[in-house]
């Protein structure tokens, strides 16, 4: 059994990295729509809440949630960045849109860079439309140093694929942000 999760892992990951299309966020390979509610075929992956409150040292979730419109997505990796001046992550969790236990490719915090970085995938069969859920939960700390007012954490990079191992393009993204409040 474990050597049937690396095997689908490792087919998910090829395929990820070389063979699909994917979303460079803040700029480069291509361009995502951002959109708070995406339409029902465009492919939505948005961070909840999209604003909310905090006071230095206390701490925050944001959720990672899929609205996979009509397609079934079987694995994909996404890059998230936030303000390290402001945030530390505590912890990352996947949620259950990839299953009870999906397979993690790669779980990836880099403080320095104000950057996470985190893959799944779907063990089995992927049916289409998956239902919209929840990709991850990250917990942030709100740092003790942390200047008042907006701090953005944005959706950098994302690539997806689907029931058929293929790419999926048409991706729209939202973001949020944090206010650092007294």
């Amino acid at each position: 059994m474990y050597r049937l999760k690396v095997a689908v892992l490792l087919m998910v990951l090829l395929l990820l990295s070389g063979g699909l299309a994917a979303c460079s966020c803040g700029g480069g390979e291509k361009e995502a729509a951002t959109t708070p509610s995406p339409t029902p075929m465009l492919v939505g992956i948005y961070l909840t809440p999209a604003t909310q409150q905090a006071k230095p040292g206390q701490d925050v979730t944001v959720q990672v949630e899929v609205n996979p419109g009509q397609r079934g997505i079987a694995g994909g990796r996404i890059h998230l960045a936030y303000d390290n001046s402001v945030l530390s992550v505590s912890s990352i969790s996947p949620g259950f849109f990839f299953g009870a236990t999906p397979l993690v490719g790669f779980k990836e915090v880099d403080q320095e860079a104000g950057v996470l970085g985190y893959a799944l995938a779907r063990v089995g069969k992927t049916k289409a439309p998956s239902p919209p859920g929840i990709w991850a939960t990250v917990k942030f700390h709100v740092l003790g140093e942390a200047k008042l007012g907006n701090s953005s954490m944005t959706i950098k990079y994302i690539e997806l694929g689907d029931e058929n191992a293929k790419s999926i393009d048409d991706i729209g993204v939202a973001d949020a942000v944090i206010e650092v409040i007294q």
